[in-house]
């Protein structure tokens, strides 16, 4: 598990074998220092599970949890 800034991020996710990322849909203003996740390469990756929540007496903004698994390239059998 790897909980952290945005350079323990790019750090990890070579090492990553799977993603559990909350994308939040509100855009930050300047100062708020949100932390980013570096991009993910829709190549190397793929959405396994989504759940969207929206907006309620606890959160003050939409979110989604975004499950990621790696692409395995298929070997050919032999």
């Amino acid at each position: 598990m790897c909980i952290g800034g945005g350079q323990v991020f790019a750090t990890a996710l070579p090492h990553a074998t799977r993603l559990v990322i909350t994308h939040i849909k509100h855009i930050f203003e300047p100062g708020d220092q949100p932390v980013y996740f570096p991009p993910i390469s829709a190549d190397a990756w793929r959405e396994e599970r989504r759940l969207d929540h929206a907006v309620d007496d606890r959160h003050a903004w939409p979110f989604t949890f975004v499950e990621y698994v790696p692409r395995v390239e298929e070997q050919p059998e032999v």
